[in-house]
């Protein structure tokens, strides 16, 4: 699902990545569920990474690009705040932003309330359960790099001047690209 945005050009990539482990049982599709808990639009149960594509208007590109990594604890990527928000502010300024969905928890209908009630009942448990997906995301991470560096080209960026940023668990996500 695309939230309305004043963007010139808004298109989802299906980024390359490594073989889901054998044990997860993911949901079939991608969801957009909603929380009495939040106001943001949500995004969970992803289970094949992409990146969407927000370009400047034609002439306004600066070359520069930045890769996003909402956060959500590993269960739901916060879509709009960290998302296509700040993809909005990128190309206002003249970067191209590249909204990162890399791979979560598989969830219920409510993901954001299953998240605070795994965090205030058994955070070892959690973090057992999610040790998988933050490594998936890791790699889907620099799988988005990859990307963006080799089509380069045709995105209309220099591949010197690609960044990367994340919020809360993307930001594991963007620290371990970066380094």
């Amino acid at each position: 699902m695309l939230f309305p945005l004043t963007t010139y050009a808004q298109v989802e990539v299906f980024i390359p990545s490594t073989e889901n482990p054998v044990d997860i049982e993911w949901n079939p599709n991608e969801t957009n569920p909603t929380s009495p808990l939040s106001s943001d639009p949500l995004v969970a149960n992803i289970s094949k990474p992409s990146i969407t594509v927000f370009k400047p208007e034609p002439g306004k590109s600066n070359g520069a690009s930045l890769i996003i990594a909402p956060g959500g604890g590993f269960h739901f990527l916060s879509w709009q705040n960290e998302g296509t928000d700040v993809a909005q502010w990128c190309i206002e300024k003249g970067i191209t932003a590249f909204v990162l969905k890399y791979r979560l928890v598989p969830t219920g209908d409510d993901p954001f309330a299953e998240f605070i009630q795994k965090v205030t009942t058994d955070r070892d448990a959690m973090d057992e359960e999610i040790r998988p997906f933050i490594q998936m995301a890791k790699e889907d991470g620099l799988a988005a790099v990859k990307y963006v560096r080799d089509h380069a080209d045709e995105l209309g960026i220099n591949p010197d001047k690609i960044g990367i940023i994340g919020f809360s668990a993307g930001g594991t996500v963007a620290g371990s690209a970066a380094f």
